[in-house]
């Protein structure tokens, strides 16, 4: 057998399994997490793994689109409003993300910003979608007034996405974004007292996450114990 007579085979078995792994990564985008979403391909690993921790959202209609025309935030999510008039299932919603941030004068590609940071912005985002699914349009339209009317109001509903995204697993990834943020002295100083008062302080969330695991384990227990009576 002669070198050349065993390549080929070689060259369809690796070209074979390649193609095998693309669809298999494939088919899980389909079938587990992307279903009904948009996303840009630069971003495309860091979101599925993201909405891997939220199955309530898993046929819901998100678009993640990059837009540099939104100000005073870096991403911000909400339902694209015609379709309220639509039944509840079939609404859809928007996460917009400025495509880079500027530090020390020098735009960097949201994609290259560390991973924990980025899954705690978006966790942050997909929180407020939890948030939205669950409400009537009415409720919305009321939710979108007050929101540009009251600061008080914004506070609630920052912290309760933030609870949201704990609530999910995500509790060290919102601490990693916030303490990113606040560390970046080129960031405008209005932008980081803005996260400093409406977003929740690392202190708040770990004890959140100590009562999280308190009671999970308070039901491990229970689970454990034998039951009474019989053999």
């Amino acid at each position: 057998m002669t070198v050349q007579s065993v390549i080929p085979p070689i060259l369809f078995w690796v070209s074979f399994f390649s193609s095998a792994t693309v669809w298999a990564q494939q088919s899980r985008d389909s079938l587990d997490y992307s279903l009904n979403k948009e996303i840009p391909q630069v971003i495309r690993p860091v979101v599925l793994e993201t909405l891997e921790n939220y199955p309530e959202l898993r046929e819901t209609h998100i678009q993640f689109v990059f837009d540099d025309q939104i100000f005073n935030v870096f991403m911000q999510a909400r339902p694209d409003f015609f379709t309220l008039l639509l039944p509840r299932e079939k609404r859809r919603y928007t996460i917009q993300m400025l495509p880079f941030m500027v530090l020390d004068n020098k735009k960097i590609p949201l994609e290259t910003l560390p991973k924990e940071v980025l899954k705690g912005w978006l966790s942050h985002e997909l929180g407020h979608i939890v948030d939205y699914v669950n409400r009537s349009s009415l409720n919305l339209i009321g939710f979108g007034a007050m929101y540009f009317l009251s600061p008080a109001f914004v506070e609630r509903a920052e912290r309760r996405a933030d609870i949201y995204a704990i609530q999910h697993g995500f509790g060290n990834s919102i601490i990693a974004t916030k303490d990113y943020i606040l560390s970046q002295s080129s960031l405008p100083l209005a932008y980081r007292q803005k996260i400093q008062k409406l977003y929740m302080s690392s202190e708040e969330v770990l004890k959140i996450i100590q009562k999280g695991e308190e009671k999970a384990g308070k039901e491990i227990k229970k689970k454990e114990q034998p039951i009474k009576g019989g053999d």
